[in-house]
């Protein structure tokens, strides 16, 4: 009764006769999101230039520009990448995560370098897309079990980042933060293996050939 790929009501749905049936025309609708990205894109340029304009005429010493620039950039990148053709949920939430990543680590560097980013930002970041997963694979009803990849490179990430901030001078704050954004991310990905049974193993026997 209704299109698998864009969910439209099916034209005739109403109808007793299933042959009146027809999918719903949904290109007028993608020719107009398309040309809303291009207004934004062009909008995003032009704020750019103007930014860069106002920061040299105006220079004293910080180039802030450059972070209004990043922002921009993932905005455009962000609204691009989710109304991309046939993309899947988990490689956006994947996606997004890594651009998140760039953007606030770029963001700390350009402000004087805090460290903010890999104490707080990024284990939040981590933690949340860990989360999201979770829930995701909870309401999924077909699939669920290929979101074990999502946990499998958030718990990773997670690592790397707590080896890097364990092995410098970081405050104890810090520590604790990315003690418990990986201590979380563990027990969801370890629950998840351990409930999900043959499904899961199955995927990880697709996934890694083990």
């Amino acid at each position: 009764m209704k299109c698998p790929l864009c969910n439209g009501v099916l034209e005739g749905a109403d109808s007793d006769k299933s042959e009146s049936l027809t999918y719903p025309d949904i290109s007028t609708s993608l020719r107009k999101m398309q040309f809303i990205i291009r207004i934004v894109v062009f909008l995003a340029i032009i704020a750019f230039v103007t930014v860069v304009i106002v920061n040299y005429a105006t220079f004293s010493g910080v180039y802030w520009s450059l972070l209004v620039g990043a922002e921009l950039c993932y905005g455009c990148f962000v609204l691009i990448y989710i109304f991309h053709e046939r993309r899947s949920l988990q490689r956006m939430i994947i996606g997004q995560m890594l651009a998140a990543a760039v953007v606030l680590l770029l963001t700390d560097f350009l402000v004087g370098w805090q460290g903010w980013s890999l104490s707080i930002a990024l284990p939040i970041t981590f933690l949340g897309v860990d989360v999201t997963a979770f829930v995701l694979m909870v309401v999924a009803i077909d699939g669920w079990q290929s979101y074990i990849m999502t946990e499998i490179g958030t718990f990773l990430l997670n690592s790397i980042l707590l080896a890097l901030v364990g092995t410098h001078d970081w405050s104890r704050f810090s520590m604790i933060m990315n003690l418990v954004s990986t201590g979380i991310t563990f027990v969801i990905l370890l629950g998840t293996i351990m409930l999900g049974g043959k499904m899961i193993s199955n995927e990880l026997y697709r996934r890694f050939r083990v």
